[in-house]
């Protein structure tokens, strides 16, 4: 479930941005704030998603990644739409900012849980 809502969340803000930046930017520079904005919402699900699931952050990013690149690879359009390097950049940028996401979760609720950010000075 935490994958799940981790992905949609994800998927309904890439889909905000595309509509947006398709009407404001030119196709050249189109390509690149996408894979900005997707590798950015890509670590945002990673990261939602290791808070859904309160442990195992790290499990559930890679969970979502690997979500990313079977659906990355289930959508390769070789009719010459894009340039060669886009679907690749696009698809592993994404699934590695989610799973960095995940392991961010993991390492504040690491931290929080020790009393670091609580005034102690251990």
């Amino acid at each position: 479930m935490a994958v799940a809502v981790g992905f949609v969340l994800m998927q309904a803000a890439i889909l905000a941005a595309t509509i947006v930046a398709t009407r404001a930017l030119a196709p050249s520079v189109y390509l690149w704030a996408n894979v900005g904005y997707s590798t950015l919402f890509a670590l945002a699900g990673g990261y939602l998603a290791a808070t859904v699931a309160r442990h195992r952050g790290v499990l559930h990013g890679s969970l979502l990644a690997i979500l990313i690149v079977a659906l990355g690879l289930l959508s390769v359009d070789n009719k010459g739409n894009h340039p060669r390097w886009y679907p690749a950049v696009l698809t592993f940028a994404s699934a590695g900012a989610a799973v960095l996401g995940g392991y961010i979760c993991s390492r504040l609720r690491r931290r929080l849980s020790a009393g670091h950010y609580r005034g102690s000075r251990t």
